[in-house]
């Protein structure tokens, strides 16, 4: 499945630029390549073990809101994060928060 995904880039790489794509040895771009291929290799390995059921799902007693994704700054997610805490403020709903680097700004206004 990751080389099947890993092929399609590289196709789609040469296509855009005309040329194969071949990163230089002990450049950035091909450590990093090295990085992504053993991420992958973690992430399939997580996969299979909920798929054998060796690791397994848990529920919770509550409704989770879950805001944003692992992802680099910039996509909104602390503004959105303050404004739904607004929200549940003001419904008077009991709430627990569980924030990264939106915590301090949430305590304000909680």
């Amino acid at each position: 499945m990751f080389k099947e995904r890993l092929d399609r880039i590289k196709d789609r790489i040469t296509q855009i630029s005309g040329r194969d794509y071949i990163p230089v040895p002990l450049s950035l771009e091909w450590v990093l390549a090295g990085l992504s291929r053993l991420y992958g290799i973690g992430v399939g390995a997580r996969l299979w073990l909920y798929q054998k059921k060796i690791l397994r799902q848990r529920a919770l007693p509550c409704f989770v809101i879950s805001i944003g994704n692992i992802v680099a700054g910039g996509t909104g997610k602390t503004p959105m994060t303050l404004y739904t805490a607004g929200l549940l403020k003001r419904s008077g709903k009991n709430r627990w928060w569980s924030a990264g680097a939106t915590g301090e700004a949430i305590r304000k206004i909680l």
